[in-house]
């Protein structure tokens, strides 16, 4: 069975028997990893010399502790050392001749590399062992470059994971996991489609409220395109401002503020619907009293055609348009619906649902059914809410996009366009005027 893709992101190597001694290895494949940094390698069993990879006892050429392979996080190498055993340690690639280990030890290069240790001559007896190190670091790009720390996160298309750089180990970065797996026969879509994502984060650079997006690495060996990101430590908006609770007035308006402002790019510069705003993807890059929030995620996002509407059915159902699931009609407003469930959730408390009740959400007939007929909390919400926010969402949660309010709307709305905590204007992401709007310069 195959091994998840996060437990082979810090692999370096493999010790297994040869085909030809299968039995010198009772416990079969051993994975070495970065995140030990010595694997000790004989027949001992007892807890005075303890060892990584158990050769079988019958090996009697083989000592208690016999050899060691040694990680080196700074060169990216392995390498592997004789213990001073009393009939040595020897290695060859390709067949050719064996090379006796020194104890200061040998690199394990590129490629598979076979061990045999015992007597450098003939193995009369059988009592020496030969095992096969296969190097997986050399052959990943991405293992060359990062080293995987852990989990961030996990959206509908991919993990996110923390990683640092390893010529920079104080540089961290956020990477997605995009798997476009093994199959031969659909591995060119699938990689074109896993694609889509990295192609629209590059051409958004430009904008400040949209997760900071540096490279792509496709990896043949992990068979997965990964995505290199700016890091932020205070996550989403469920891990940054907590699911208990309304999050109040002032920080619910500088968090649609930006959202909007990075949608507005997303839609005037790219042609893009983002599809699926909702709390795990709006990242919180600064807090309070200057707050700063980005729109991150677009593996649900579709570039419109010229018409203006595409066909299709994504999202997350709760923030989704009722249009996109129940006609499969995509266009800009599709966004604005989803920015304003997200605003009525943050009135509420992101931890409660803003509709009377969630459905069984098994069936399609079933879903659809809901989607005709959900209710929104509007009186729990009224209760919350300011009149000013509350006209805002009213305008986004339209259930005709026809009466929907556009982004533009929304950013000249009074809610989001007055008060104190205004003051400080910063540069459209779109046209980079400072006049625009005073919303541009929304701060918490």
């Amino acid at each position: 069975m195959a091994r998840p893709l996060l437990d082979k992101l810090n692999e370096f190597g493999e010790l297994s028997a040869l085909p030809t001694s299968p039995h010198d290895l009772p416990r079969g494949i051993h994975v070495l990893r970065t995140t030990k940094r010595q694997y000790f390698i004989g027949r001992s069993i007892d807890n005075q010399h303890p060892v990584d990879v158990q050769i079988d006892s019958s090996k009697t050429d083989v000592g208690r502790l016999h050899a060691v392979v040694e990680w080196d996080d700074a060169l990216g190498m392995a390498f592997l050392r004789d213990l001073n055993s009393l009939n040595g340690t020897y290695t060859r690639q390709r067949s050719k001749k064996w090379s006796r280990v020194p104890t200061q030890g040998v690199p394990l290069k590129r490629g598979d590399t076979e061990i045999k240790m015992g007597p450098g001559i003939a193995d009369v007896d059988g009592a020496s062992c030969r095992l096969l190190y296969r190097n997986l670091f050399d052959k990943s790009v991405f293992k060359k470059s990062f080293h995987y720390e852990h989990s961030a996160g996990v959206g509908q298309h991919g993990e996110v994971i923390k990683c640092w750089q390893r010529d920079n180990p104080m540089t961290v970065r956020a990477v997605k996991l995009l798997r476009y797996g093994k199959n031969p026969a659909g591995l060119t879509k699938l990689r074109n489609e896993a694609m889509a994502e990295p192609t629209m984060l590059s051409q958004a650079q430009d904008c400040p409220y949209i997760c900071h997006y540096y490279e792509h690495i496709d990896d043949p060996e992990l068979h997965t395109i990964l995505l290199v990101m700016e890091y932020h430590s205070l996550g989403d908006l469920y891990s940054g401002l907590g699911r208990n609770g309304p999050i109040g007035d002032g920080i619910s308006r500088v968090v649609i503020a930006h959202v909007c402002l990075g949608v507005k790019f997303l839609q005037e510069v790219l042609s893009v619907v983002h599809c699926d705003i909702q709390p795990r993807n709006v990242l919180v890059a600064s807090s309070g009293p200057h707050w700063r929030f980005l729109i991150c995620d677009l593996s649900m996002a579709v570039r419109l055609p010229d018409s203006g509407t595409a066909q299709g059915r994504r999202g997350t159902w709760r923030y989704a348009a009722p249009e996109v699931y129940l006609e499969g009609r995509i266009s800009k407003l599709a966004d604005s619906f989803s920015i304003g469930i997200l605003g009525f959730n943050l009135a509420l408390g992101l931890g409660e649902c803003p509709y009377t009740e969630i459905p069984e959400l098994y069936a399609e007939d079933e879903e659809q059914k809901w989607f005709m007929s959900r209710r929104l909390r509007w009186k729990a919400f009224g209760a919350r809410a300011s009149t000013e926010c509350a006209e805002v969402m009213r305008s986004l949660l339209q259930k005709d996009p026809g009466r929907r309010a556009t982004i533009l709307e929304v950013m000249q709305a009074k809610w989001l366009s007055t008060g104190e905590t205004l003051t400080a204007i910063v540069p459209d992401p779109v046209t980079g005027s400072r006049r625009s709007a005073r919303l541009q310069g929304i701060h918490g």
